[in-house]
């Protein structure tokens, strides 16, 4: 679809009825990373998948590939399509670009506008300082950022194969190595780059308390990627949030798990009213 309000045509699923789930994936993926979620969540939701500018279906938006450029396309798709009461569902950068929606247009938070976060496995802060706990996979400096950006200008293959282990529990299958690996394949390695460099930019631990709606955060008990538990801290630090560890599951704990996963979510749905 053509979101009218920026000008750009991202690729966008829409199904099922009932309170609408906004399904925003990661870095370097489409929303087919949720292939295994949406048809049971639509049974009782409408449930709307996102690629964002420069993933899946929507690789061939070549600008604007950052996290407030996604943000303010997600704002958009909500008035576009009269998504009132939605709940958006992201995963990794996804649940940054979930929370810089709700943070960076005030008109959400009214009644009835959007009516929840879920934060699938995913820190407020991705790279490390002194005394904090949960930088990605336990301390990504600025200097290992740079070298994972480095790694995929110089052998984009090489550096992706050695990162997707990471985000499961057990080794990937086939299957799954297969499926997310051709995923991650349709991104432009500019844009892979450039979302690096912006998932590193941003820092919303001093925002938190803005959070106004109710959120629910995800996190997969055996996450490489986040192994201190994020979750933990976005339960007390937003006003009205509650943390849930998926067990047996990693970074990418909807694949892994995703009957827990459906569970999780409709359970959180079904407490809105």
């Amino acid at each position: 679809m053509e979101l009218s309000s920026r000008g750009v045509d991202l690729h966008v699923t829409d199904q099922g009825s009932g309170r609408p789930l906004v399904m925003i994936s990661g870095w370097t993926f489409g929303a087919s990373v949720f292939d295994r979620n949406v048809e049971r969540l639509a049974a009782g939701h409408r449930v709307v998948t996102v690629d964002l500018r420069g993933h899946g279906g929507s690789a061939g938006v070549g600008h604007g590939w950052d996290i407030p450029t996604a943000a303010a396309d997600v704002a958009a798709l909500l008035s576009e399509l009269d998504l009132d009461g939605a709940v958006l569902v992201g995963w990794s950068m996804g649940a940054q670009v979930a929370v810089h929606t709700a943070l960076s247009h005030p008109g959400l938070s009214h009644p009835g506008a959007l009516a929840g976060l879920v934060l699938i496995d995913m820190t407020p802060r991705v790279l490390a300082e002194d005394g904090w706990p949960h930088a990605a996979f336990g301390g990504l400096t600025a200097e290992a950022a740079f070298g994972i950006a480095d790694g995929f200008q110089r052998d984009r293959e090489a550096t992706g194969g050695e990162l997707l282990p990471s985000f499961f529990a057990s080794p990937p299958d086939e299957e799954t190595a297969g499926h997310f690996g051709t995923d991650h394949g349709r991104c432009p390695t500019e844009a892979v780059v450039s979302y690096l460099a912006s998932m590193g930019a941003q820092d919303l631990r001093g925002r938190a308390t803005e959070i106004a709606v109710p959120t629910l955060v995800l996190t997969g008990a055996e996450s490489a990627v986040y192994p201190s538990n994020p979750g933990s801290w976005w339960a007390e630090e937003l006003p009205d949030a509650t943390s849930q560890v998926i067990p047996d599951a990693g970074h990418a704990l909807f694949w892994e798990q995703p009957d827990a996963f459906a569970d999780a979510v409709e359970g959180f749905t079904a407490r809105l009213g």
